[in-house]
């Protein structure tokens, strides 16, 4: 996370678009479970995290509102980008379990509904790339996209 930030930053980036927001609101859980919200909120001039669980979006709000730059919309991720109209500096690409049969496809949807928000410098990282990421790389390598690093997450970047 610290490399994709370091390029956000050199980038210029202000906004930050996440879909899939803090589930639990356990202190242990903030190495592993959703906390990406906060590093995102001390790091960007805007955070936007949505999540179709009205009780993430609850637990983001109470966890981030010391920052006052983070927003926790509750909204299918898919949805929202849809109808989202702005440009996106990071999309942080997050939600539907990957044990959920429908999880690469799900990812690639919401691939496809940022598409029309993304620029020049607009960066896409992916949580759990083993499983989420599957569909939406080979795509994006289409798009013009390239790989700057992959692991459990991967970067992608114009």
């Amino acid at each position: 996370m610290d490399d994709c930030l370091s390029l956000f930053h050199e980038r210029g980036g202000k906004l930050i678009v996440e879909i899939g927001s803090i589930r639990d609101a356990n202190p242990k859980a903030r190495l592993t479970d959703g906390y990406s919200t906060v590093a995102w909120a001390l790091n960007a001039k805007r955070v936007i995290s949505v999540d179709i669980e009205s009780y993430a979006t609850i637990l983001t709000k109470s966890l981030t509102a010391e920052y006052g730059n983070v927003e926790a919309i509750t909204c299918d991720g898919i949805k929202f980008l849809e109808g989202f109209n702005e440009p996106i500096d990071l999309l942080y690409l997050d939600a539907w379990d990957g044990h959920l049969a429908d999880c690469k496809s799900k990812h690639l949807e919401a691939y496809r509904a940022s598409r029309k928000n993304f620029h020049q410098n607009t960066l896409i990282l992916i949580d759990d790339a083993h499983v989420k990421a599957k569909f939406v790389v080979p795509e994006a390598l289409k798009d013009g996209f390239h790989v700057v690093f992959e692991g459990y997450q991967v970067l992608l970047s114009k």
